[in-house]
């Protein structure tokens, strides 16, 4: 029987069923390769022991969510030298991401902000999209365009706010001043 080429094989796997997947993993060493590229690429609401387990697992993963926070979790994100996108929410120890050697596009943390974050910020240059929640709590002074303050605002003791605007300041909703856990100075 002639063989499928590896190419075309990775096309076909992506619109496999995953338990299918798996089942795939057992024909041969091209199957399983291929096969486990496109079971470990997205893993949500993820183990790290699972990841921690097979440093070869581990570097197929481009895309990782847990909120769930493990002794293998550190190893787990160094050994993820391919991920572009990763999310933790309720993870509360930020020191997991020292050593970490990705780039990532997309970041989402509930970290509180500290030096180690901003540490490991400062070394992501290919990150364009980043949510932390829960930073910045003690927030007092800020100054920056509208567009950031709506979300810098809200629920934080900000007493003072420089707006910077490009041009003109859209007056129809600044209702987000209100949200501020003290009064404006």
């Amino acid at each position: 029987m002639p063989s499928i080429p590896v190419d075309v094989l990775r096309e076909i796997l992506e619109y496999v069923d995953i338990d299918d997947l798996a089942i795939l993993c057992i024909v041969n060493k091209i199957f399983c390769s291929c096969s486990q590229d496109v079971l470990y690429r997205e893993i949500e609401d993820g183990d790290a022991h699972v990841v921690q387990k097979s440093t070869d697992i581990a570097r197929r993963v481009r895309s990782f969510a847990t909120k769930h926070s493990s002794p293998e979790l550190a190893t787990a994100l160094r050994n993820m030298s391919s991920l572009r996108s990763l999310e933790l929410d309720g993870v509360r120890d930020e020191s997991i991401l020292d050593g970490c050697t990705f780039e990532l596009d997309s970041f989402e943390t509930s970290f509180p902000y500290f030096e180690s974050l901003q540490n490991f910020l400062n070394s992501q240059p290919s990150l364009t999209e980043l949510s932390i929640s829960r930073c910045l709590p003690n927030l007092t002074r800020v100054k920056a365009f509208p567009s950031l303050l709506r979300i810098l605002i809200p629920g934080r003791p900000v007493r003072v706010v420089i707006i910077l605007s490009p041009w003109r300041i859209d007056s129809t909703d600044l209702s987000f001043f209100t949200l501020s856990t003290t009064s404006l100075l």
